[in-house]
C-alpha cells in the first residue's frame, strides 16, 4: 500500500488494509475512516465511494459493510479485449492459482496498454501474487476514480 499511496493527503498505508484480492489483482481493502474501497492494480485505479460521492454516508454498520466485502464471481473476473470473462479460460489454460498466486498479464497492462490487443488469455501467466502486485504498484501513478455511465471518470492522482 505504501507503494501506491506514497504521501497521499487522504490515504495512508498504516490505516488501510488489504482484506482480499481477486485472481487478476483487484485488492479489496478496508479503512476505519473510509470503510471499504477497491484498488484495481492492472489499471492503476482506486475506487472509494466515501471520497467520490458527495454526501455519501454508510447505510449500514461498519461490521455489516465489512461482512459484504467478498466479491461475487462476476466482480472477481476480468474481461479480455473483446469484453469476455477470462477466469475460467485462464484456469483451463494455466491451472487454478493457489491462495498466494494470481493471473498476471505479461507484459503488464501498464506497459502493453489497457484494453489493447494484449489483454487476452494468451498473455496471462500464473505467478506469485505478492511479487506481481509489488511490480504493478510501481509501474504507473494511481488515480482515484468514479464510475460514470459510459466510462471511468478520474477524480485525482493518488500519492
Amino acid at each position: 500500500m505504501a507503494l501506491i499511496f506514497k504521501d497521499d493527503k487522504e490515504f495512508h498505508h498504516r490505516s488501510c488494509h488489504v482484506v482480499g484480492f481477486t485472481a487478476f489483482g483487484t485488492l479489496w481493502c478496508w479503512s476505519d475512516q473510509y470503510l471499504d474501497f477497491k484498488i484495481d492494480l492492472p489499471f492503476s485505479l482506486v475506487y472509494c465511494d466515501s471520497l467520490t460521492m458527495p454526501g455519501w454516508k454508510p447505510t449500514a454498520s461498519a461490521d455489516h459493510i465489512a461482512s459484504g466485502i467478498v466479491p461475487d464471481r462476476e466482480d472477481a473476473d476480468f474481461l479480455d479485449n473483446a469484453g469476455e470473462p477470462m477466469f475460467d479460460r485462464c484456469v483451463e489454460a494455466y491451472g487454478r492459482p493457489s491462495s498466494t498466486e494470481c493471473f498476471g498479464f505479461v507484459p503488464a497492462l501498464a506497459i502493453a496498454g489497457a484494453f489493447g490487443p494484449l489483454q487476452r488469455v494468451e498473455n496471462i501467466k500464473r505467478m506469485s501474487a505478492l511479487e506481481h502486485f509489488t511490480i504493478l504498484a510501481q509501474l504507473e501513478q494511481f488515480h482515484l476514480v468514479v464510475p460514470g455511465p459510459d466510462d471511468i471518470i478520474p477524480v485525482r492522482a493518488i500519492g
